[in-house]
């Protein structure tokens, strides 16, 4: 059996770019203002978490036992 030879009405010359997957996008889509709003709160709870005000009330809060730290020199 032979097998016909490609040619250019074939298209076996042109390039074709790979196929992706079709993807969903997010129903729930955000406005930047509500994502720079999300941004800040996450931002606040961050900073909060760091606070050493904010550490104690927790540690006390919750019982955890006092960390006791020694400073020499000062």
């Amino acid at each position: 059996m032979l097998k016909p030879t490609a040619t250019a009405e074939d298209g076996a010359n042109v390039y074709r770019p790979p196929k992706f997957a079709p993807t969903l996008m997010d129903k729930d889509k955000m406005s930047k203002q509500e994502r720079n709003e999300a941004r800040r709160e996450k931002e606040r709870w961050r900073s909060a978490n760091q606070s050493p005000y904010m550490v104690e009330l927790l540690n006390d809060l919750e019982g955890r036992p006092e960390e006791v730290r020694e400073s020499v020199g000062t």
